[in-house]
């Protein structure tokens, strides 16, 4: 099960938001998920037309989100 939490509203500052390849808006980040070792999957969903896109994210030591890396759309 999936649970959800509130976070700063300055969190937004420090995601990658990419822009939709459907329709160019800006994605909102919907959910971040721990992949493999040293990586987070992160999914977007753009609030225009609902694509989703998931991306995989390289971590640091501490769990800090750094390098975006495509993994599908």
């Amino acid at each position: 099960m999936q649970k959800s939490c509130l976070l700063p509203d300055n969190l937004n500052l420090h995601i990658h938001r990419p822009a939709c390849p459907e329709c160019q808006a800006y994605m909102m980040l919907a959910r971040i998920m721990p992949a493999r070792m040293g990586f987070e999957l992160h999914t977007f969903e753009c609030p225009k037309c609902d694509h989703v896109h998931e991306m995989m994210v390289e971590t640091d030591a501490f769990g800090m989100s750094s390098t975006p890396r495509q993994k599908w759309s």
